[in-house]
């Protein structure tokens, strides 16, 4: 898995967390689940914050995606059209 792969799965669990339940992520249970090495890990994740597709929480460890990182994600196909679709009704906010 390369460091492209690791960081579109960040960006798609921040993208599920933040239309589910916006529970704060916890990006070392992901980098424990991937037996990613944190210096490698933190790379990625730096790598992410520098491009504002993340940002670290006011509260513990935890990240959660930009607006920046939702349209990216999209864009890249991240997620699946049946979710975007959830998330986002046009003309709900008329």
């Amino acid at each position: 898995m390369n460091q492209t792969d690791i960081g579109s799965i960040i960006l798609q669990e921040l993208y599920l967390a933040f239309f589910g339940d916006d529970q704060p992520v916890d990006l070392t249970e992901i980098r424990k689940r991937l037996n990613i090495n944190e210096p490698v890990f933190q790379q990625i994740i730096d790598n992410l914050e520098a491009q504002e597709f993340i940002r670290i929480r006011t509260t513990g460890p935890t990240h959660s995606i930009t607006a920046q990182g939702v349209l990216h994600a999209e864009d890249k196909g991240l997620v699946d059209e049946e979710l975007k679709q959830q998330t986002f009704t046009p003309g709900q906010y008329s």
